[in-house]
């Protein structure tokens, strides 16, 4: 795991949900920054945008260098990513960067980098907030905990397309909440 993490000048503008991308099983805020998984599927519009699973921002990045915080808690099973602007939304996703789909999750405490295991983040040292630095130019794409800013997760390899944030979760009893870089108190 790399600590002292490269801090590259970002454009930490609030990132927000699009609740017309979400599955039937995820409710977002009235504010849209807080997503919430739910029991009983929700009677949803079958729209051309709507994901199979998880929810899209409403921003989409194809330049510069964007960074957001996602407060995870204890939340034990969320997925959080950048999609690729073309992905097939209707079926579930490939979890790796080859189908243009870039995540690190949380699965039953266990985390990985897609479907491979990270073996290096103790714990008892899980964060409480993860910030996704996308440097688009760059073809770079880290989650930090930025409570120790270290490095939990590193994409590279470049973008071929514009790409958006994505959330998941399957916890009932955690939301993810959503914050411009830099604005809680860590």
């Amino acid at each position: 795991m790399q600590n002292l993490v490269e801090q590259l000048i970002c454009v930490s503008a609030p990132v927000t949900l699009d609740p017309d991308t979400a599955s039937g099983k995820l409710l977002v805020s009235q504010d849209c920054t807080s997503v919430q998984y739910v029991e009983m599927k929700l009677d949803v519009f079958d729209n051309t945008k709507r994901l199979h699973d998880g929810v899209l921002a409403s921003q989409g990045f194809s330049s510069g260098v964007h960074c957001w915080d996602t407060e995870v808690g204890d939340n034990n099973n969320w997925t959080l990513a950048v999609m690729g602007e073309t992905v097939n939304r209707k079926k579930k996703c490939k979890m790796n960067a080859k189908n243009r789909f870039w995540c690190f999750r949380n699965v039953n405490g266990k985390y990985k980098k897609g479907k491979k295991p990270v073996s290096d983040i103790d714990s008892n040292e899980r964060p409480n907030i993860i910030r996704l630095q996308l440097a688009f130019d760059k073809g770079e794409l880290r989650f930090i905990d930025p409570s120790k800013n270290r490095s939990l997760c590193t994409y590279t390899g470049g973008f071929p397309e514009k790409v958006f944030p994505y959330f998941c979760t399957e916890d009932v009893d955690t939301p993810l909440s959503l914050f411009p870089a830099n604005t809680l108190n860590i």
